[in-house]
């Protein structure tokens, strides 16, 4: 395998306490501009009749015979992204986006359908569509008028979306606990 200029790479020996199995480590990049990944970036053609299911990439986490889960709430998660301040910064332009972005680019009509997420389950019923890592602000939620702009928040409701003029879309939801 050949390494990227100016880029680490290293496997890593099953059963060791580190990231993963395999560890890319970009250097910092002075004033990036380009649209593609940093740190890795990935591009399939495809041609001809389909065939079948056709995925980009993908992580899965196959869970062996005599796997314990710890309690105390650990994830075991297929994929975490994110957004990490190392340092102070002022944060006052940009649009920080710590999850995704999903981009379907197309002069072709889809009839058969144009869908941002698909799940399957197995027909197992979930919890939830998201888990909060606090008691609503970090899925938007408003439990109550709070914030700089208290008199445009509908209590009781999730930001769903913002549009590019800046009008946040809302979707009424109410507490399990009410």
């Amino acid at each position: 395998m050949t390494n990227a200029a100016n880029s680490t790479y290293k496997g890593m020996a099953a059963g060791l306490n580190v990231y993963g199995g395999v560890w890319v480590v970009a250097p910092a990049v002075n004033n990036p501009s380009e649209d593609y990944g940093i740190n890795g970036y990935f591009e399939s053609h495809i041609k001809g009749t389909q065939a079948g299911h056709i995925y980009g990439g993908g992580f899965w986490i196959n869970v062996d015979d005599n796997f314990v889960d710890l309690a105390g709430g650990y994830f075991i998660c297929a994929q975490d992204n994110g957004i990490y301040e190392a340092t102070a910064t002022t944060f006052t332009n940009a649009i920080y986006i710590y999850g995704m972005r999903a981009e379907f680019v197309a002069t072709s009509t889809a009839s058969g359908g144009v869908y941002m997420f698909s799940s399957n389950t197995g027909n197992l019923l979930i919890n939830s569509i998201f888990r909060a890592a606090d008691t609503g602000p970090s899925v938007g939620y408003e439990s109550s008028a709070a914030g700089p702009d208290v008199a445009s928040i509908p209590i009781g409701t999730i930001k769903m979306a913002t549009l590019s003029d800046g009008t946040v879309l809302y979707v009424h939801a109410y507490s399990s606990a009410s």
